[in-house]
């Protein structure tokens, strides 16, 4: 099984279905999960990623009726904290120019 890269506009595209609680739950992934908290520690940093994570997953479950035991914070926590430092390390590498927007 392969797998390609997603496209900068790909990434958008689910971050914003994500966002409005569109995004369809079968697909709401580990990965999925990652990119989106990526896309907000890039455009808000390290607290503004966390507060909107938070507040967009919890939003989120409720809308498309997933489990709202699901939300875990120190998890939630743990994984913007790793994104934000890998990020961090990462900052001379190429960027997605519309996620900083």
């Amino acid at each position: 099984m392969s797998r390609s890269l997603m496209t900068e506009q790909e990434i958008l595209a689910r971050f914003d279905a994500f966002e409005q609680a569109t995004f369809p739950l079968a697909e709401w992934n580990h990965a999925a999960h990652l990119v989106t908290g990526l896309v907000y520690v890039r455009r808000y940093g390290r607290e503004g990623a966390l507060t909107r994570m938070r507040e967009g997953l919890q939003r989120y479950v409720k809308a498309v009726g997933g489990n709202p035991d699901g939300y875990h914070e120190t998890v939630t926590r743990a994984w913007i904290e790793l994104l934000a430092n890998l990020d961090a390390e990462l900052a001379d590498a190429p960027r997605l120019s519309a996620i900083e927007a």
